[in-house]
């Protein structure tokens, strides 16, 4: 991960040096309590060393969110719920894990565990504001493996491209993109009015494909309804599902692959490896639709578009960090087709 820059010397360093302290150790222990709720999420309840380490890294965190809960500064008051329900969460997996564990029942603790760092990483970076100074590790957003959200991201794509090619024309997909976004911005305000209603969407209706961060923000499902929306009115019906399938096969194969073996980073978590696995991805549905539809492009042309799609929706993906990579990378590689296609 990227090191965080050192801290400025001088009368502001001195007089903030309390603050700073605590802060190195409240991001030390979210990024601690990270690691284990990822490692909790595929459990091995076989293997002794396993859970070993596993009860070890809770106590230990019980420990140090007993510590810092004690010790928190007028600056982080708002962080004592947070940790309280931490500790609430640790000792809850640190019981299942001693009477009888399964492994659904270790899932759905270590989905819990996940919640309460996005909690926690939430509050820091709402209330720190010194997190530039801090020499402390960067709290990112929990992805933990989920191969039911890589199945679920091919076969939305396949759907979506499959509907529009022999169903859909492009004035039935915008009256339906209308609807659905309609109905998504509905369920995204409504979910934040009412608590009830959002655990029962995120941990009901969407538990096998949501992601910890999406229970607070605005979720993946509504950005990609929003990027329908926007390719369909705007790009030709090949660039726009070109737009689809990108995101479709090049998402699941960063993940899988970067995950497996993306050892060196290219940004932030993102690996080398993991992009190039996009990109080769994002290349290949190029290929396949223009073939498939026969695109009327020139070898040269149609290398230019494959290359120039797959570059651009991988640094979309690559670098999508405010606005989710799910309406990022449909319409960067559908706008980036448009132009070779020439629509």
């Amino acid at each position: 991960m990227d090191e965080a820059p050192a801290q400025p010397v001088g009368r502001m360093s001195v007089a903030l040096s309390p603050d700073l302290s605590l802060t190195e150790t409240l991001y030390a222990f979210a990024h601690d309590l990270e690691a284990l709720a990822l490692r909790a999420s595929r459990p091995r309840l076989r293997d002794v060393e396993w859970r070993r380490g596993v009860e070890t890294a809770c106590d230990e965190l019980l420990s140090r969110a007993q510590a810092a809960r004690q010790n928190l500064s007028k600056r982080y008051e708002s962080l004592g719920p947070s940790l309280e329900e931490t500790m609430r969460c640790l000792n809850a997996y640190r019981a299942a894990l001693a009477d009888g564990p399964t492994a659904a029942r270790m899932k759905a603790s270590a989905h819990t565990l996940s919640e309460t760092y996005e909690d926690l990483r939430r509050r820091l970076r709402r209330t720190s504001g010194i997190g530039t100074f801090v020499r402390a590790p960067r709290l990112e957003r929990m992805k933990p493996i989920n191969y039911r959200r890589n199945v679920f991201h091919v076969g939305m794509g396949l759907i979506s491209a499959g509907m529009y090619e022999f169903f859909l024309t492009q004035g039935q997909a915008l009256t339906i993109m209308t609807i659905l976004l309609t109905m998504v911005v509905g369920f995204e305000v409504t979910r934040r009015v009412f608590p009830q209603w959002n655990k029962l969407l995120t941990r009901l209706v969407f538990k096998g494909v949501i992601r910890p961060w999406e229970n607070r923000r605005p979720n993946s499902a509504s950005w990609y309804t929003l990027a329908l929306l926007i390719i369909t009115a705007l790009t030709p019906k090949l660039a726009a599902q070109i737009g689809v399938l990108v995101l479709a096969f090049g998402d699941p194969a960063a993940s899988i692959v970067g995950r497996k073996w993306g050892r060196v980073k290219l940004y932030r978590r993102k690996s080398i490896i993991g992009t190039t696995a996009f990109a080769v991805a994002a290349a290949a549905m190029v290929l396949g639709m223009a073939l498939l539809k026969s695109a009327p492009l020139t070898s040269w042309n149609l290398a230019g578009m494959a290359i120039t799609v797959a570059l651009g929706a991988a640094a979309a993906e690559l670098f999508s960090d405010s606005v989710d990579d799910n309406a990022t990378v449909p319409v960067t590689a559908a706008c980036i087709a448009t132009l070779w296609l020439g629509a």
